[in-house]
C-alpha cells in the first residue's frame, strides 16, 4: 500500500510539472488549435486582439486566459455557433478566464453534461434570434459549473433566461452583475430576463441583478421548482418583477436587498399549498406598487396563488415574512429585533467546528441543523430545550450515519421555538 501511494504522488508531482503554457498566437494561430494541442491542466495564455472562432474544449480540463483581461481580448462566433463549448463532461477545473465573449446569435456559452469554472469575463450584447431557446449569455444544464466575478449584460432574446439559464444545475453564482438582459416570450410565457433557476439547488450569492427587461410579463429572476439558497443579492429596478418563486420545490431566499422593481418585487405561484417559503431577513425598501398596503407585511408582494387549484392561499409563515425589514408608511426602515449572535469558529476548519448561539428567551426549543450546497440535510446536530443565555455544539464533520463529509461549503440553520432565526455557511477544508 505504502509503494501504491508513494508511486502515485510521484505521478501527480510530474503531471504538475509538465503542465505547460500555450500562447496564442505565439505558438498557435487560433484558440482552438491549441485546445487540439494541449492536456489536462495546460494554461493557453491569449493575447490581446480580435478571433473569430467557436471554442470548445472537447472534453478537456483546461485554462483558457486572457493575458491582459477581457477589455481588448474578444471573442466572437461565426452566425449560429456558441462562442464557447463545454459538453464532454468537463469539470470545473475547465477554466475560462478574462476574455469579452460577444456577438453570438445562440447561446453565447452553452454548458451541458459537464462543468466548468466562467470567471471574469465581460459576456455582453450577444442576440440570439431563435425565441425558444434558453440563455442568450449563458445556457448550463446537468452541471456544477462555478460562474464568478462575470458581466452579463444587454443579452437578447430567449424564452427563459435572459442573462444565464441554469437547469440542474448545483454549482455557484458568485459575485456576478447581471444587468439590461431581455427574454422574448414566443407564446407569451417567458421567465427570468435576467437569470432563471429551474430545478436547480446550487448556491447564489452576491450577485447585482438589475435594468433587466422583457417583451412580456416576466421576472427579472425566476426560481422554478428549485431549492437553490439565495442571500446577499440585490435585486433592483428591474423593469418588471424582481424575483418570482414558482413550483412545487421552494428555495431560501435570506439577506438579500430587493426593491424599486416596476412591477412587483416578489411574486409566489405554488404547485402545493404544502410548501413554506424560507424567506427571512430581506430589506426591503420603499414600496412601488400598493398591493397588499393594507397588510402588515412587505407591501410589493403579489398575491399568492395555488396555480393548480386557482385560487389565493394562506400558506405562508407571515411570522417569516415579518423577520424582514419593511418599510412603514413614513418611509422609516424598520428592522427585525432578532440577536441570535449565531457563529462557528474556526472558520474555514478541519475536522472540527464550534458553533456557538444565543438563546433570549427564559425556555426556548432550539434545533441547529447541518445542510450542504444542494439543500440537503446533512445532520441534525441539536434539538432540544435551551435556557436563556449562551450555549455552543460541535460539529465534527459527520453526517447523521457518522460517516465523514467531503471538503466543501456547508450551511448551519437555527430555529427557535419553529422559527428559522439564521443562517449562516461554513466551510471544511481537508
Amino acid at each position: 500500500m505504502k509503494k501504491t501511494i508513494f508511486f502515485i504522488s510521484i505521478f501527480c508531482m510530474v503531471t504538475f510539472l509538465i503542465a505547460e503554457t500555450i500562447y496564442v498566437p505565439g505558438d498557435f494561430p487560433t484558440i482552438n488549435e491549441a485546445v487540439a494541442y494541449a492536456q489536462n491542466g495546460d494554461v493557453i495564455c491569449v493575447a490581446d486582439g480580435f478571433y473569430n472562432e467557436s471554442v470548445n474544449y472537447i472534453g478537456k480540463d483546461i485554462t483558457i486566459t486572457s493575458a491582459n483581461g477581457p477589455d481588448n481580448c474578444i471573442i466572437t462566433p461565426t452566425q449560429d455557433e456558441n462562442a464557447i463549448i463545454f459538453e464532454n463532461e468537463e469539470s470545473v477545473n475547465a477554466k475560462l478566464i478574462g476574455f469579452t465573449i460577444t456577438g453570438s446569435t445562440v447561446q453565447a456559452i452553452f454548458i451541458e453534461n459537464a462543468s466548468a469554472t466562467i470567471q471574469d469575463n465581460l459576456i455582453i450584447n450577444n442576440q440570439m434570434g431563435i425565441w425558444y431557446l434558453d440563455g442568450a449569455g449563458i445556457y448550463c444544464s446537468n452541471s456544477s459549473a462555478i460562474i464568478e466575478n462575470n458581466e452579463i449584460a444587454f443579452n437578447t432574446g430567449g424564452y427563459h433566461g435572459g442573462g444565464i439559464y441554469l437547469d440542474n444545475w448545483d454549482g455557484e453564482l458568485i459575485n456576478n452583475e447581471i444587468h439590461h438582459n431581455i427574454t422574448n416570450a414566443g407564446y407569451g410565457v417567458d421567465h427570468g430576463s435576467g437569470l432563471c433557476l429551474m430545478c436547480s439547488s446550487g448556491y447564489v450569492e452576491n450577485n447585482l441583478i438589475y435594468g433587466n427587461d422583457s417583451d412580456y410579463t416576466a421576472s427579472s429572476f425566476c426560481c422554478y421548482s428549485t431549492n437553490s439558497i439565495i442571500e446577499y443579492n440585490q435585486i433592483i429596478e428591474n423593469e418588471n418583477t424582481g424575483i418570482k418563486v414558482v413550483g412545487n420545490v421552494m428555495p431560501i431566499i435570506n439577506n438579500n436587498d430587493i426593491y424599486g422593481n416596476s412591477q412587483y418585487d416578489v411574486c409566489v405561484n405554488v404547485e402545493d399549498s404544502t410548501e413554506v417559503i424560507d424567506f427571512q431577513y430581506n430589506y426591503w425598501g420603499e414600496s412601488t406598487t400598493n398591493e397588499m398596503d393594507s397588510l402588515p407585511y412587505p407591501s410589493n408582494i403579489s398575491v399568492i396563488w395555488d396555480i393548480f387549484d386557482n385560487e389565493i392561499l394562506a400558506f405562508v409563515d407571515y411570522d417569516n415574512w415579518l423577520d424582514s425589514p419593511i418599510t412603514s408608511n413614513d418611509n422609516k426602515t424598520i428592522f427585525p429585533q432578532v440577536n441570535v449572535n449565531l457563529i462557528n469558529y474556526p472558520n474555514p476548519f478541519n475536522p472540527t467546528t464550534t458553533i456557538s448561539f444565543s438563546v433570549t428567551q427564559a425556555s426556548s426549543f432550539v434545533t441547529l441543523e447541518i445542510y450542504n450546497i444542494k439543500g440537503q440535510k446533512v445532520k441534525q446536530l441539536i434539538s432540544d430545550q435551551f435556557s436563556a443565555g449562551q450555549h455552543s455544539v460541535i460539529w465534527n464533520g459527520e453526517d447523521k450515519s457518522g460517516k465523514s463529509v467531503s471538503s466543501g461549503l456547508y450551511f448551519y440553520k437555527l430555529n427557535v421555538n419553529g422559527k428559522t432565526e439564521a443562517v449562516k455557511k461554513c466551510l471544511l477544508l481537508k
